[in-house]
């Protein structure tokens, strides 16, 4: 978390709350959905087929390490009263924000594995007791031999974070995989949030990604400068810093930059997909110039087809000599490709969301306040300017592509509004 990744949403209805905080207090119910709960369930039962979820707090990534593991007869309300320190359960440990209905936690993926190679051990009891390959033995023989070896389970855990919002009533789910989300889903429907499909959709445009991208690209304000680049990297000739650093960060990293109707602007920055024509397949290209130059080429009829963007904001100040300089502030980034749903979920995602300037904002803020943070604080304020973030990707595009769009709901029952602001 708190660092580039693609982000699958969910819808959630905000009248659910009520029942999922209901859980959240419920300690043998949040006993058995939790991290603490599944390990042992692989660790014990000895008839599972080796897969469980689990939950961990937000702030606890780890808390089913917290004290002793537990032992047989876990599943005993005797157990569940002794081990409650290796499992979260009540409202407090689950809620990132004191004023708004925001919620963070762990989901854990956990698949046992023998990590001592059973049939060797069955093969070395054969051997030794028997006289005879394992494979040669009668059915009473086989028996005894597997009941004298045991296997050493050991589970392999993958754990993502989830952020859940009744107020715009969506759940960010990080991940692309779309068993993960599934499972995410089924879990938070067992805690009791109604759950439904979103999809991205601006006035039925399938091809909004590529619409908006070029018409990124054709009001380029740097055409010229960009040019200039592209023609020096072209024939070889060694590369100098523009004095004006602003505009050298311009051109050393992007390949177009347009200043928008919000009065935001959106650079354009590799991996970029290019076609080269109509109809034919898109070619990767890593350097901005190289992909200045392809959709420059007079020859061609070059697109882009997907692309990073990075939305930004120009501003200015006077130095102490009373100059006025520009500088840009990087808000927010996402890689813009076709791929923007697992429909067989119901999943809307976002690709490559980053929010460049957190950790420097963060470490000022606790600078000038001389106070540390807690935990629920870094994932409280992930969460609002994921919010902030989606909803400057909506109005950008509905305001650039002249259109009316953005999440909307799969079922039609469901809330016909997600795409909203949060301060």
């Amino acid at each position: 978390m708190f660092t580039k990744a693609a982000w699958a949403i969910l819808g959630i209805t905000p009248e659910s709350q009520p029942a999922f905080v209901d859980v959240l207090n419920t300690n043998n119910t949040m006993y058995a959905l939790s991290q603490a709960y599944a390990l042992a369930t692989l660790r014990h039962d000895d008839q599972h087929t080796g897969f469980m979820v689990g939950i961990n707090p937000f702030e606890n990534p780890r808390k089913d390490e917290a004290g002793e593991p537990l032992p047989k007869g876990f599943e005993t309300v005797q157990a569940l009263n002794t081990y409650t320190d290796v499992f979260g359960a009540g409202e407090a440990e689950y809620r990132i924000s004191p004023d708004l209905p925001w919620y963070g936690m762990w989901v854990i993926f956990n698949e046992a594995e023998d990590v001592d190679d059973i049939k060797s051990k069955q093969e070395q009891v054969a051997y030794k007791d028997c006289s005879r390959p394992f494979k040669f033995l009668n059915k009473d023989q086989k028996k005894m031999v597997e009941g004298t070896t045991k296997k050493i389970v050991v589970g392999t855990r993958k754990q993502i974070p989830v952020l859940l919002d009744f107020q715009t009533g969506r759940v960010y789910i990080q991940s692309t995989n779309k068993d993960e989300i599934g499972t995410v889903r089924s879990s938070l429907e067992d805690m009791g949030i109604k759950v439904y499909g979103l999809a991205w959709d601006f006035d039925g445009n399938a091809n909004w990604v590529e619409d908006f991208l070029n018409k990124v690209n054709s009001k380029n304000k740097y055409e010229k400068e960009m040019s200039s680049r592209a023609e020096d990297i072209r024939r070889g000739i060694d590369i100098e810093p523009l004095e004006d650093k602003v505009m050298e960060n311009v051109v050393q990293n992007f390949f177009a930059a347009a200043e928008l109707d919000s009065g935001q602007w959106a650079c354009l920055y590799p991996n970029v997909a290019i076609k080269l024509y109509e109809g034919g397949e898109s070619v990767t290209v890593s350097n901005p110039s190289d992909a200045f130059n392809l959709l420059s080429l007079e020859t061609l009829s070059a697109t882009v087809y997907q692309a990073g963007v990075v939305f930004q904001e120009l501003d200015s100040k006077f130095n102490k000599k009373g100059e006025e300089k520009q500088f840009r502030t990087n808000l927010f980034s996402f890689d813009l490709n076709q791929n923007w749903a697992i429909m067989d979920e119901g999943a809307a995602l976002i690709r490559g969301f980053d929010i460049p300037n957190f950790k420097k904002d963060i470490l000022k803020g606790i600078r000038k306040s001389k106070q540390e943070q807690p935990v629920s604080f870094y994932w409280n304020e992930w969460l609002r300017q994921m919010n902030l973030g989606v909803y400057t990707l909506v109005d950008n595009i509905n305001l650039t592509l002249d259109v009316k769009g953005g999440l909307v709901p799969l079922d039609a029952e469901t809330p016909t509004e997600t795409n909203v602001e949060v301060e």
